[in-house]
């Protein structure tokens, strides 16, 4: 089935990220740091210089706002509200003491996450509290290389996963103070694109070269999992081939991923059963020649329209074929309300407390069980 291309929008630049908002339609963030808005007719409404650099990630608040991260070292929150009556001043602009570019970026439950280049040995994650602006957590030892992406659990509150460059996939209970004892679980991977959690249990990983897997997460409610070996992944390898692209842009909750080649001129937007982890790539809607030979960065569905975003400095909008749910960043299953993993100085205690008596029948120490979870 062929998607109708209806209209073609210009931009400044390259084109890494959109969303779309009810009451004022399409928002766009570029690489040379512009934003620009487009009226619900597609009609260009403003566009304005909102950061130094490029602007790497743009995640929904609310109805009226949305966080952008960039390479000038700074995330910064904006209101719609303002910015259509003409004050392009964010509401609130979040830094980092060494100016470390911020590439990746989420928010939930009134926490923003931003997670870093490499810079040195290390980079970081800041969670900032959205209520007051206040920082809530900064890591400095999860990642020895540039931190791609970040996403919150989607009903557990306190659960944060992070990927990175250096192969490794973090997960975290944010209300453990200790850094070191927040770490719960580390996949080890290959360079990380994107990662999130496919359903409640289940973390999907797509790597830099292709290959894409599924993970298990632990079960934190039962401390007996803990100390379980982790069930093995289900590797898709490199998926290219049996996907007939030459890349994938990303999973886009609730149930899609975007398929991209450029040596075709060719982009597929496929359905897939998250429940059933089905990833045959049989039905698909083709949106004929996409954008040409240029890379597509991303993409949004609103009602029943298709948006592509990318480096030709080009939104397409396309008209679907069939009826489509619309993507949100945010969870492939049904949401039920947010709730808290158990208290975090009994997840530890409990821990220890097996811990200590395996030591007594295998003569291990608690330091040594506890290095699976370390990312390197």
């Amino acid at each position: 089935m062929d998607a109708k291309l209806i209209n073609t929008l210009n931009c400044s630049d390259w084109v890494l990220g959109l969303l779309y908002f009810d009451t004022f339609g399409l928002v766009a963030s570029c690489s040379n740091g512009f934003i620009s808005i487009f009226n619900n007719d597609d009609t260009k409404l403003l566009s304005f210089k909102a950061h130094l650099k490029s602007i790497n990630k743009i995640r929904k608040i609310d109805d009226f706002k949305f966080v952008s991260c960039s390479n000038d070292g700074t995330v910064k929150l904006w209101d719609l509200q303002k910015i259509t009556r003409g004050d392009y001043d964010p509401v609130h602009t979040f830094t980092n003491d060494r100016n470390i570019p911020f590439l990746s970026i989420d928010f939930k439950n009134g926490l923003i996450a931003s997670g870093t280049e490499l810079k040195g040995v290390d980079s970081e994650i800041y969670i900032w509290k959205l209520d007051d602006y206040t920082m809530f957590k900064h890591y400095t030892d999860c990642h020895n290389d540039d931190i791609t992406d970040l996403k919150f659990h989607p009903t557990v509150k306190n659960l944060l996963i992070s990927g990175s460059t250096d192969g490794y996939v973090n997960i975290y209970d944010i209300n453990i103070i200790e850094e070191d004892e927040s770490l719960l679980q580390t996949i080890n991977f290959d360079s990380i694109h994107s990662t999130g959690f496919l359903s409640m249990n289940r973390i999907y990983t797509l790597s830099h070269m292709e290959t894409f897997s599924i993970h298990q997460l632990h079960n934190f409610q039962n401390i007996d999992d803990l100390n379980e070996l982790e069930p093995e992944p289900l590797n898709f390898n490199d998926v290219r081939t049996i996907w007939k692209c030459d890349y994938i842009v990303d999973l886009y909750p609730p149930n899609y991923i975007l398929l991209g080649s450029n040596l075709k001129n060719q982009l597929k937007l496929c359905s897939i059963n998250p429940k059933l982890e089905d990833f045959k790539m049989q039905d698909y809607i083709n949106l004929p020649n996409g954008h040409g030979d240029d890379v597509v960065r991303d993409m949004v569905i609103h009602n029943n329209l298709i948006y592509t975003a990318g480096e030709d400095s080009c939104i397409k909008i396309w008209e679907s074929p069939v009826k489509l749910l619309d993507t949100k960043v945010d969870f492939v299953e049904e949401e039920t309300q947010a709730e808290e993993l158990p208290e975090a100085e009994s997840i530890i205690e409990k821990k220890e407390k097996k811990d200590k008596k395996k030591d007594k029948k295998k003569d291990k120490s608690k330091k040594d069980k506890k290095k699976r979870f370390k990312p390197y």
